[in-house]
């Protein structure tokens, strides 16, 4: 037989019992997933060199001359001085001459009273560029703000009142006639040392390595001019010349692109440098071309006081700007494209050879002798 105990004691074994059950109870909660948020890419180190805000406008005036965005720019070497920045806009039109051939011939100026663009009319039967020829039409920089007269230095080693140079100087034609007229090539030429074109025949100007050729349509094929060496890149003193020859020291420093050479050779007091660049234009008599040129220059000294704005030296990007364009023709002629298409080409080929031959201090003379070298900079 079974025999139960008191029911209070079965009640106290129940009432333990519901109290261990209430106890194990325990209500999971789902975690929540967390969004995968998206990390911003750290930025990645860079080694090797840049240029600075001035130096990439530098760059910009040679890549594209036209570009509103490079006005004030400034050859960004140094010591930088305040300079008078100036960027001058002219158009006119020339046209192919009866015997099939038109150009523009550029001397690059920074004068407003002397001519820096001599231009073919429909009239013109020469088979060479002349720019003293009747048929020849003359253009002068008025816009700019200072008379060769200024730029004049004397016997007595003073400097001029003004002394200035070019920062770009861009070239470009189109063709603006008929349809039905449309024919020919548009060819574009800078003499690699900035010699003297004036007089040269088309036909040894055509066959030159340099010289890429365009099929005629209503886009702009233009040129680009820039300094080839230190020398054209320095604000042009003519006070030392001047001593020994008054003549070619205006010249030079008038027409930096001269390289002291006369429009005319046979010239012994010249008054115009010579033309380093030219674009000629082939196909049927009387086809017109808009022409459009755009200087890019600046200005130190006495006169230039009022007009002075700040200007800042990166050496680096000045250099790597000039050897790009030393080897841009090249490029241009090789695909027929635009200079500022083959510029871009080039710079991005300038640009990381520079990068490539800076070699760390630690990789040139060991770990070791890089930090006592810097011990001893600190030391000092």
């Amino acid at each position: 037989m079974l025999v139960l105990g008191d029911y209070s004691d079965f009640s106290s074994a129940k009432s333990k019992i519901l109290k261990q059950k209430k106890q194990t109870i325990v209500f999971v909660q789902k975690p929540k997933q967390k969004k995968n948020k998206k990390k911003s890419p750290k930025p990645r180190s860079r080694s090797g060199i840049g240029v600075s805000e001035c130096g990439a406008k530098y760059i910009q005036a040679i890549k594209n001359p036209f570009d509103m965005k490079v006005v004030g720019a400034c050859v960004p070497i140094t010591p930088a001085r305040p300079s008078h920045k100036v960027t001058y806009r002219q158009r006119f039109v020339a046209h192919v001459g009866s015997a099939g051939y038109g150009f523009v011939l550029i001397a690059p100026s920074i004068a407003n009273d002397v001519p820096n663009a001599y231009v073919s009319t429909s009239a013109y039967n020469a088979t060479t560029a002349n720019a003293n020829a009747p048929s020849t039409s003359t253009f002068i920089p008025t816009g700019l703000p200072y008379k060769a007269g200024y730029f004049a230095a004397d016997t007595s080693y003073q400097k001029p009142s003004v002394m200035g140079r070019i920062v770009s100087v861009g070239v470009r034609v189109r063709y603006i006639g008929t349809n039905l007229s449309m024919s020919g090539n548009v060819n574009t030429y800078v003499e690699p040392q900035h010699g003297n074109l004036n007089g040269a025949s088309f036909d040894s100007l055509l066959s030159r390595t340099e010289c890429p050729s365009f099929r005629v349509t209503r886009n702009w094929q233009s040129l680009v001019l820039c300094a080839i060496d230190t020398t054209e890149m320095n604000y042009s003193d003519p006070s030392l010349l001047a001593v020994t020859n008054a003549d070619r020291s205006l010249l030079s420093a008038i027409y930096p692109y001269s390289n002291y050479q006369a429009l005319d050779s046979a010239d012994s007091s010249p008054t115009t440098g010579g033309c380093p660049a030219i674009i000629i234009m082939t196909g049927e008599r009387g086809i017109p071309y808009e022409v459009e040129i755009v200087t890019n220059c600046e200005f130190v000294g006495l006169l230039t006081q009022t007009n002075l704005t700040p200007s800042h030296g990166d050496d680096e990007a000045a250099h790597i700007a000039m050897e790009a364009a030393g080897s841009t023709l090249r490029e241009q002629v090789g695909d027929s494209v635009s200079w500022a298409s083959a510029f871009t080409r080039s710079l991005s080929k300038t640009y990381m050879d520079h990068k490539q031959t800076i070699v760390d201090l630690a990789t040139l003379v060991g770990a070791g002798a890089s930090m006592r070298a810097m011990r001893r900079i600190g030391n000092h």
